[in-house]
């Protein structure tokens, strides 16, 4: 019998579980609705993925992925969260990310504490830790970290750190620089 708390349905969901004379393989108390959602032989528990690919290659705790690849390259990444088409879907090893919307924090590798609420937001980020990006393609181009950026396309250019902006378009044309604050 398969261990109690687990929840597959799909081809190949948590094909980590391999339930044999009442043995198992794979994580605990997760779930996986989706086609390769769960797929590989993982160790991690208290995993969620809904959406074909989703967390296909973990093998982490504590990660919550929904939509199609979302977080599907995580391996040893934990306490993600991803919700949407294309959601984190390069991360590997990065830790305690939230990306909500198509495409947010779609280039990010092991960047963590990294949150991006927005479709594109934070999409090109790979390895910054410490940044927020709120609205669609906020600070979409960014990758160096510590940025803060609220509003639609607010920062969506700069390639520094340290930077603030709120509002439409706030800082929009900004490419590069240091501690800059812009109120749009």
């Amino acid at each position: 019998t398969c261990p109690t708390g687990q929840f597959m349905v799909g081809s190949a969901a948590t094909g980590a579980v391999t339930c044999s004379d009442g043995a198992t393989t794979g994580g605990t108390t997760s779930t996986a609705l989706g086609v390769n959602a769960l797929a590989s032989p993982a160790t991690g528990g208290r995993n969620t993925a809904i959406g074909g690919n989703a967390l296909a290659v973990n093998t982490a705790t504590g990660n919550t992925a929904v939509g199609f690849d979302a977080l599907s390259s995580n391996t040893t990444g934990f306490s993600n969260y991803a919700f949407g088409d294309d959601a984190l879907p390069d991360n590997v090893t990065g830790n305690v990310n939230i990306a909500i919307g198509g495409r947010a924090l779609w280039r990010n590798i092991d960047g963590s504490r990294n949150v991006a609420i927005g479709s594109s937001a934070l999409a090109a980020n790979t390895s910054a830790d410490g940044s927020v990006a709120v609205g669609h393609s906020a600070l979409a181009n960014a990758f160096n970290g510590s940025n803060t950026a609220v509003g639609e396309q607010a920062l969506t250019a700069t390639t520094g750190s340290n930077n603030t902006a709120l509002g439409y378009r706030a800082g929009v044309n900004v490419t590069i620089g240091l501690n800059n604050v812009h109120i749009a």
